[in-house]
């Protein structure tokens, strides 16, 4: 191997302009990188200055701010409010009206409103929220409704009924009651209500299907032709680490209900109702992402010669529980549901969600089991605000039909 040296005087003039030029190359290289460096650096600096900006929200963003400041789906608004959605009764579809609410006594409310939806349904409520007392950890509420539902849907009582049987009815509830809930603690709450119900039942309107009488014996369906008044006691506790009802990303809930229904001007439908409700959201992915989970399992008890009328039973299908099948599906004395969803978050005011769910109804407890249950599945998306849901739209599927819900509120 040959080896160069620098002994030579011309030699050495050659070496030293090698060594100044190599000097000046990498002086060169190192100055090129730091500039691009300090261009990097300024690049990043003019992004963050950018993301420092005030948020603009677009236009569907700007549409979920006003609701809420209207006070649709938070319940805090005040003055003169719009209906545009929700329902006065379970598949009477859309409903529109208008309400009004005024706050009083920094913690009080007075809230009344009516609607009416596409199918005549109607709804009118008014409900009076007392002034926080006790350090603000007791709740008052008095509350009136009345709701007139002239079709809706029955298809026999049981797990296994069919689409061919279905018929309709027509239906007046009527209520008032009083309820008192107490934070116990910051994640705990204990209550109860009293209220009168009047429950009215008639020949159903649409002609689409038979009326429920054409179809049904008072020996198949308890109650049938059976006008019901309830003087009804409930009490209830709920563990609630949720960011908030309405919405959230994080915690769970975990409520417990028992109701005692006592018939007045009348008797054989005498009757007591649990109802158990499990729900958690894990996020992951820095909460970008949301794994929820729910459960739901109610239980009637009745005594020997008791009945719980069919409009009363515990039921399964709709805009909320097994969703891809009709409203009221299946009913019986006792009933479980299963849900699962992943949700993601695109943006700031909106999620989208896949879900599934099973469920069935049953003559007794014993047959709760995960034998013939029925399932739902779909895609969704929830338009939102920090607190509440404003509007979820969800394309539902079932073994008997592919449906399209709109609904304000969350799934569960």
């Amino acid at each position: 191997m040959q080896s160069h040296s620098c002994d030579h005087p011309l030699s050495t003039w050659r070496c030293a302009a090698a060594i100044v030029l190599s000097f000046v190359v990498v002086c060169t290289s190192v100055a090129a990188e730091e500039e691009t460096r300090a261009g990097k650096l300024a690049k990043k600096k003019a992004e963050k200055t950018t993301a420092l900006a005030p948020y603009k929200p677009n236009k569907v963003e700007d549409l979920v701010i006003k609701i809420q400041k209207w006070g649709l789906v938070t319940g805090v608004g005040k003055g003169f409010y719009p209906i545009a959605f929700g329902s006065a009764f379970p598949g009477g579809g859309s409903s529109f009206g208008a309400g009004y609410r005024r706050l009083f006594a920094d913690t009080g409310a007075f809230d009344i409103h009516g609607a009416i939806t596409i199918v005549n349904y109607k709804i009118l409520q008014t409900t009076l929220h007392l002034p926080l007392v006790a350090q603000d950890r007791l709740k008052s509420t008095v509350q009136l409704k009345y709701q007139d539902a002239t079709e809706v849907a029955f298809f026999g009582i049981g797990n296994a009924g069919s689409e061919a049987d279905e018929a309709n009815y027509a239906y007046t509830p009527k209520s008032v009651r009083l309820s008192e809930s107490l934070e116990v603690s910051k994640y705990i709450d204990v209550g109860g209500e009293i209220s009168y119900e009047d429950y009215e039942t008639a020949e159903g309107e649409s002609g689409r299907v038979p009326s429920i009488e054409e179809l049904f014996t008072e020996n198949e369906v308890p109650g049938l032709d059976l006008d019901s008044r309830y003087i009804v006691g409930s009490v209830f506790a709920q563990f609630d680490w949720r960011h908030s009802p309405g919405y959230t990303t994080s915690g769970g809930s975990y409520r417990v209900d028992w109701s005692n229904y006592s018939q007045q001007e009348g008797d054989g439908f005498n009757f007591k109702r649990l109802d158990v409700e499990l729900l958690q959201h894990i996020p992951i992915l820095r909460a970008n992402q949301v794994l929820s989970f729910g459960g739901l399992a109610s239980f009637t008890d009745v005594e020997e010669g008791q009945q719980v009328p069919y409009y009363l039973l515990p039921k399964l299908g709709g805009g909320k529980e097994l969703r891809g099948f009709s409203d009221f599906r299946f009913m019986d004395r006792h009933r479980m549901l299963l849900i699962a969803e992943y949700r993601w978050l695109p943006s700031k005011f909106m999620d989208m969600a896949i879900f599934y769910e099973v469920g069935k109804v049953a003559p007794e407890t014993s047959d709760l089991n995960f034998e013939d249950l029925h399932e739902s599945y779909g895609i969704g998306v929830r338009f939102h605000t920090p607190y509440a849901t404003a509007l979820r739209i969800e394309l539902a599927r079932s073994k008997e039909a592919t449906r399209i819900i709109f609904s304000g509120g969350p799934s569960f």
